[in-house]
């Protein structure tokens, strides 16, 4: 997925995971057709049960979240997603912008089983 403009409302992606397998996602950011470079944007995406409660987070820092310019690489291992029940979820990625703290992808994730 290209999130094209940083300015406006967030992309929509709908995704989900195999309950108990690996997921690799990445996210590319371009503005006015130049690649956006994700350094210092402090990701954050969040998983979310429809009640609000968070299910899981995934940082830089904590696991689960790479930078590679301007591409943000989203890792599900299979020891993590076992331990979603299956059902339908939301999910958030969050950078950011100078001071600000944006939600610039977000949709359902959805846990199924094999």
């Amino acid at each position: 997925m290209s999130v094209t403009d940083l300015s406006y409302l967030p992309q929509v992606c709908n995704t989900g995971i195999v309950q108990g397998a690996d997921r690799v996602l990445g996210f590319s950011f371009v503005v006015d057709g130049v690649p956006y470079d994700l350094e210092g944007t402090d990701p954050l995406i969040t998983i979310t049960s429809r009640s609000g409660a968070v299910v899981a987070e995934f940082t830089v820092a904590g696991g689960g979240l790479a930078v590679l310019g301007n591409v943000l690489v989203w890792s599900v291992s299979a020891a993590v997603s076992v331990g979603f029940a299956v059902g339908s979820y939301s999910y958030r990625v969050i950078l950011r912008i100078g001071d600000e703290f944006r939600p610039y992808v977000y949709g359902s994730y959805r846990v199924v089983v094999r």
